[in-house]
């Protein structure tokens, strides 16, 4: 794991914390509406955009994927917030 560039970890890091905000909201420990959409969209938008750049068009076109998956995680979590206000 040493090998992990800077941009591995903060992906990484994001996961691990929508997973812990996942966690303590099913657990009616905690709820801050968002949070888990956010940090798991800003994470899959960071996947897809690595894959995006690479030459493979598969690994492009599953990018595409992913960085779409990510970005509805985000209007979800918008839509999420909106109707708590």
């Amino acid at each position: 794991m040493s090998n992990l560039n800077k941009r591995q970890w903060l992906q990484i890091i994001l996961v691990v914390v929508a997973l812990l905000f996942w966690v303590l909201r099913k657990a009616n420990v905690l709820y801050i509406p968002g949070v888990t959409g956010i940090t798991l969209g800003l994470a899959l938008g960071m996947v897809g955009v690595s894959f995006i750049a690479q030459k493979d068009k598969t690994k492009k076109f599953a990018g595409v994927l992913v960085l779409a998956f990510g970005l509805l995680n985000i209007l979800v979590a918008f839509f999420e917030i909106a109707g708590m206000v």
